[in-house]
């Protein structure tokens, strides 16, 4: 028993200790600045820097405070917030507040970053169920190649039937997104945008919507090749030919209600989505230490 009453005392005189030393003042601005310098007197160089880091993440906790509950701090500036953050605090305490501060931090920022990355995830995923089931009730019927008299030289042209297979007809205008790329790239090569009919046109399943692609700029570049096939050409083997085509609808009314996609993926968002995910494995390994922090020199 005695034993230990010796390791508790023992234990108690340390933590005095560690809690003793000169304090940081929230009093004035004017009484922190007295108070930091002392604090300063007792410190390392390496201490001094991490007092320093400390005492910054402090303003920003103040900042973040007057921000987000307003209620709390009325009549009350940053300054104000930061001044009674740091009051009575020694050079340790102020370190585990700081600390305590970049934990709390990294929790809020998980659960932001885990929300809007579910938010965006369900964002993209919608985007490309609609790509999906608006493409469904298409299909490209027929390709060929032929001439054309274009600004008086013969050039390429892709004439496309666009076969319309939904079982409602549509009514009203119809705009169809064309685009050739180079054969396995994302390289764009040539695009276009059909739009059919108007307000009071009908498109009855089964029937086609009919249109081309002039390709002068893609047999510009590769001349002999384009020269040297035998048109017509019904149902081209694009691959052969370095190219890809993509077509899908991006505006029409199905059934009264108006269907609206999105002319190419949103890369955008993808990147978005993809930049959360690494800022949320860095927050995730992060232990919330000052020594993860560098200190730049301040404005």
């Amino acid at each position: 028993m005695k034993t230990y009453l010796n390791y508790f005392c023992l234990l108690a005189v340390l933590v005095t200790f560690m809690s003793c030393g000169p304090t940081l003042s929230g009093r004035s601005k004017k009484d922190f600045d007295v108070s930091k310098k002392k604090v300063e007197q007792t410190l390392t160089k390496q201490q001094d820097s991490t007092l320093e880091i400390a005492l910054r993440v402090t303003v920003g906790e103040a900042i973040r405070r007057k921000m987000d509950e307003p209620d709390k701090y009325p009549g009350q500036s940053f300054n104000d917030i930061a001044l009674k953050l740091v009051d009575g605090k020694t050079y340790s305490s102020l370190i585990s507040q700081a600390e305590d501060f970049l934990k709390e931090g990294n929790e809020r920022k998980k659960i932001s970053l885990s929300h809007e990355i579910d938010s965006l995830e369900k964002q993209s995923s919608a985007d490309i169920e609609t790509r999906k089931s608006a493409a469904s009730l298409f299909k490209v019927d027929q390709l060929k190649l032929e001439q054309q008299d274009f600004f008086g030289k013969q050039t390429p042209r892709l004439d496309i039937d666009y076969l319309y297979i939904g079982k409602q007809p549509l009514v009203g205008q119809v705009q169809i997104s064309v685009e050739l790329y180079k054969a396995g790239t994302q390289q764009m090569l040539a695009s276009v945008i059909w739009g059919q009919g108007d307000a009071n046109s009908k498109l009855a399943p089964g029937e086609s919507i009919n249109d081309n692609l002039i390709l002068n700029n893609i047999a510009e570049k590769e001349p002999q090749k384009w020269n040297a096939l035998k048109y017509p050409v019904d149902n081209p083997d694009l691959q052969s030919l370095g190219l890809r085509l993509e077509v899908h609808p991006i505006q029409f009314n199905l059934n009264g209600k108006q269907i609206s996609v999105t002319q190419h993926i949103d890369t955008a968002l993808i990147s978005q989505i993809n930049e959360d995910k690494a800022e949320l494995k860095d927050v995730q390994a992060s232990k919330g230490t000052l020594d993860e922090l560098e200190l730049t020199p301040s404005k």
